[in-house]
């Protein structure tokens, strides 16, 4: 249903001769994840990411312990957004395996990140 609506937003957008469209990636996570995509030093800080639906961060290890992401980029056209997180998984000796989680900003109920860095998210419209 959201990538429905979604893509009936993005086809209004294609035929909008007045170049009136709104962003394509509406909605409180994205916006904020965007304001986070514009400050070089966000990188460097980790982030719990929630799903829709979901009563506890996202845990990619199988251990229901969450997994904490860095942010890498955003891609406004398709509102995918790229984290890096570290994967300890099935390594012996444990040694650092980065891997990418790609995930639509909309499909995200909300996000945790480290006190910190958390003026420039919030910026000055509040």
């Amino acid at each position: 249903m959201l990538a429905a609506k979604r893509n009936k937003r993005i086809k209004e957008c294609d035929n909008n001769s007045h170049n009136t469209c709104t962003e394509k990636c509406e909605g409180c996570v994205c916006v904020h994840l965007k304001n986070l995509s514009q400050d070089k030093g966000s990188r460097k800080y980790g982030i719990l990411l929630k799903d829709k639906g979901a009563n506890e961060p996202i845990s990619l290890d199988g251990t229901g312990m969450p997994t904490v992401f860095f942010f890498d980029k955003l891609d406004k056209d398709s509102c995918c957004i790229f984290f890096r997180f570290e994967d300890m998984s099935g390594t012996t000796p444990m040694t650092t395996v980065w891997k990418t989680f790609i995930v639509d900003c909309q499909s995200l109920s909300g996000f945790v990140i480290s006190e910190e860095h958390s003026d420039s998210l919030i910026g000055s419209e509040f």
